[in-house]
């Protein structure tokens, strides 16, 4: 597993991801297979991740689990990248469109969401209108009232296995690649997020007989 971080993070952009859709009104579209096992609910998400030209991802097929200002909206483009952070393997889709579907060309509507293989998500939005809904379906505790802003990210943090019961929170997630304590020669460390690093924070005993 990773840890939270309060660090609001940036979208990343498009630039050199790949586009699946444009000028879409009401299609909903398939993404292809992810690249690694993504559970939502028990339910491994790898190929049935679906998203709308009005705005909310389907990571179980065409069930409108995450609404992002979900409404009669637009979008001009829909894009998506497989990503390494952290040594692990990410998913990333970019919507960029438009809160009322009949204003093409006018982005006020632009989100990504980023997608971990232990079933933590990041929502990094970057612009809304808060003219429709903010929700999110989380299995075993109901749906979810989301509060999303402009140039702000969410952690979405699993509290159960298999992506159940998350914890919805600004913020970000970080995906760690080591244990938290390691041992170096005489010394015990532990990775520390701030510094990116190893930081030392004891001496191993020595057994005297």
């Amino acid at each position: 597993m990773g840890v939270y971080s309060s660090s609001i993070i940036p979208p990343k952009g498009n630039s050199s991801m790949t586009l699946i859709s444009s000028h879409n009104d009401d299609t909903t579209v398939s993404f292809p297979d992810i690249g690694f096992d993504f559970y939502y609910n028990g339910v491994n998400c790898r190929t049935t991740i679906k998203t709308n030209g009005n705005s909310w991802v389907g990571f179980t097929g065409g069930t409108e689990q995450l609404k992002i200002n979900r409404r009669d909206a637009g979008a001009d483009n829909i894009y998506y990248v497989q990503e390494t952070v952290n040594d692990k393997p990410t998913f990333r889709i970019r919507w960029e469109g438009h809160g009322v579907y009949s204003t093409w060309g006018t982005l006020n509507l632009v989100w990504e969401l980023i997608l971990f293989n232990d079933s933590a998500m990041v929502l990094v939005i970057e612009q809304i209108p808060n003219t429709g809904t903010n929700s999110f379906v989380n299995p075993t505790l109901g749906t979810t009232t989301l509060t999303l802003e402009n140039n702000k990210s969410y952690a979405f943090i699993p509290g159960q296995e298999q992506g159940k019961a998350y914890t919805v929170k600004e913020g970000s997630y970080i995906q760690a690649n080591i244990k938290y304590l390691m041992v170096d020669g005489n010394d015990i460390k532990h990775w520390d997020t701030a510094s990116l690093s190893y930081v030392k924070v004891s001496e191993l005993l020595q057994n005297f007989h």
